[in-house]
């Protein structure tokens, strides 16, 4: 994944160079300047809920293809990027539906997390 530069203030040694563009060596090394990954695999986790057929029915604000390939985005992106992916469902054998078949596709490592009737934690 590309990185980014910013300025910081501690170190303002190099105002100019505070906007340089992302991913640029230029900067990189200089004092003023730290180099930042966006998201990191180590401390970041995308969490898929839901992402079942019927419910996408259910979905009035863009149409089921656009939030089909939405996801399907995500869930590609996450793989690329070495993301650690969880998913869930609720009441998969009911109206809700199976998860998309595309999520298991591209991620077969991705941990599952089965809810039973809408708990996501038990306690």
């Amino acid at each position: 994944m590309d990185n980014f530069y910013y300025y910081d203030p501690r170190y303002p040694q190099y105002p100019s160079d505070a906007y340089n563009v992302p991913g640029s060596l230029q900067a990189y090394g200089k004092p003023g300047m730290v180099k930042k990954t966006l998201i990191d695999p180590n401390d970041a986790v995308l969490l898929l809920i839901d992402n079942q057929t019927g419910l996408f029915q259910t979905v009035k604000d863009l149409d089921v293809m656009t939030l089909r390939r939405n996801v399907v985005g995500l869930a590609r992106l996450a793989k690329l990027v070495g993301l650690p992916v969880i998913y869930t469902d609720n009441v998969p054998d009911g109206p809700n539906g199976p998860v998309i078949p595309e999520i298991k596709e591209i991620l077969p490592n991705a941990v599952y997390v089965s809810r039973n009737g809408g708990e996501i934690v038990n306690g």
